[in-house]
């Protein structure tokens, strides 16, 4: 009796089945064109400072690729699609939390804007305070973080940081 109730279910199941292969194909298209444009910026960035990006080049993030966004058209479980999809948008939030980041990182590096800022701080004409996080921000852990990358992020990029005691 539980073969016949799966039957029914799995018969019930298929226009569900092609509902989700349509919006799938219509997602990738746009999750194929973001990411090609990540990586796109990523590549310019790679160009245009290639000495202070080369420190951080090898950490840079690479999922998803465009097969993996492929990959979605072979997946017809709801579960498998949401996971999977979710993957994807949390590695395209990565690789422009990466962009976002060296847009706005120092060509000089961070020593030089550090002595920039300690500079400004003497002179009287530095917030006190340290802003509020920009919410869209991917946040990052501090523990073992330099002092001069931890005032960037805090500073110029508004990035939620997040620290534990040892």
């Amino acid at each position: 009796m539980a073969e016949c109730h799966c039957r029914e279910y799995e018969s019930s199941y298929a226009p569900f089945k092609q509902v989700l292969a349509e919006r799938i194909s219509v997602g990738r298209i746009a999750l194929l064109t973001r990411n090609d444009q990540l990586d796109n910026s990523i590549k310019a960035l790679q160009n245009a400072q290639e000495e202070v990006v080369r420190e951080f080049w090898e950490d840079r993030p690479l999922y998803p690729l465009n097969n993996d966004i492929h990959m979605l058209d072979s997946l017809f479980s709801f579960q498998e699609s949401v996971k999977k999809v979710a993957a994807i948008q949390r590695g395209m939030k990565e690789k422009d939390a990466f962009v976002q980041f060296f847009m706005l990182f120092p060509p000089e590096g961070l020593a030089a804007w550090r002595k920039e800022i300690v500079s400004k701080e003497e002179q009287g004409r530095i917030q006190q305070t340290i802003p509020y996080a920009e919410g869209m921000r991917v946040g990052c852990w501090i523990y073992d973080c330099d002092t001069d990358m931890a005032w960037f992020l805090a500073l110029v990029m508004q990035t939620p940081l997040m620290c534990s005691n040892k």
